[in-house]
């Protein structure tokens, strides 16, 4: 089921990269993925660095986690406290997971052979059609990724990436810290050096799990009393330069507002979407909300 990324579908010419595949599971194999989950769950358990996808674990904990360090590091009148932050955002991440390198990944974790041949005849026996209204597409196979939509591809993928997680880091002298929550990517260090450093051991990483940054969704900022002053860019192996925000934060108190909504999806018609779309517009700016600033 093809599910629009885009924020105005109607208006805007689509491509199929525009579009989102989501799996409809049938409940028996949803109810199957729950037994692994409850009789083998310890197998796909990922770093602490990982906040998706876990019990008493959510995007609220993350953002608080990295909000209160960000904070502590600022406190004092210290000229050199300031905080580098780099968000990446991987290409197409679920979809291009290599099944041969997530087996390998659960051998090394130990799992028993009846399982792994389950999930081998489970991933390389899949097909799919795309269906749009009334219309149906041919039926292909899919030799790679996991299903969006399903119980267990969550933590398939969380096992895939794991070893991003695994690079955080803290040093004596320097910060150094990464955090994953699903395909999101974000590092902290106190040297814009360490950053790039930071940014190109995780493309290393990337790169041998058949996985690149979108670097036009991959953004740099900086908070701290050195906030306003030039630094290199960050770059990617191919020399494409992340983008450096425009949002520059001095260590000073400040007043954030988070708004965490769930989009509408092809369900709804289009005057849901764009009725959807005018309060978010609304909802980003109050009138009786001037002392607040939304990032």
């Amino acid at each position: 089921m093809p599910v629009p990324k885009v924020k105005h579908c109607t208006t805007k010419s689509v491509s199929c990269d525009d579009f989102r595949g989501i799996a409809i599971s049938p409940v028996l194999s949803k109810v199957f993925e729950h037994c692994i989950l409850d009789r083998f769950g310890s197998l796909f358990v990922s770093c602490d660095a990982q906040f998706g996808f876990k019990k008493s674990s959510s995007c609220r904990n993350a953002i608080y986690y990295v909000r209160k360090i960000v904070e502590r590091l600022n406190k004092g009148n210290s000229t050199d406290c300031t905080v580098n932050i780099c968000s990446l955002d991987l290409s197409k991440a679920f979809d291009k997971v290599n099944h041969f390198g997530l087996y390998i990944k659960l051998m090394k974790r130990f799992i028993p052979v009846e399982l792994l041949e389950m999930l081998e005849n489970w991933l390389s026996d899949c097909f799919a059609f795309v269906k749009w209204y009334n219309s149906h597409s041919l039926v292909f196979s899919i030799h790679f990724g996991v299903r969006q939509g399903s119980v267990l591809s969550p933590y398939l993928f969380s096992v895939y990436i794991d070893d991003v997680g695994k690079l955080c880091d803290l040093r004596v002298g320097s910060f150094v810290l990464l955090h994953v929550y699903a395909d999101d990517i974000l590092l902290l260090t106190s040297f814009v050096s360490e950053l790039q450093d930071l940014v190109t051991a995780c493309e290393k990483i990337l790169l041998g799990l058949d996985m690149s940054l979108n670097a036009a969704k991959s953004c740099c900022i900086r908070i701290g009393h050195r906030h306003d002053k030039s630094c290199n860019n960050i770059v990617t192996f191919n020399g494409l330069t992340l983008a450096d925000s425009t949002i520059h934060i001095p260590a000073k108190p400040f007043n954030i507002v988070i708004i965490q909504v769930y989009a509408p999806t092809c369900d709804h018609t289009d005057d849901e979407v764009e009725s959807f779309y005018k309060d978010m517009d609304s909802a980003r700016s109050p009138p009786d909300c001037a002392s607040h600033k939304t990032y």
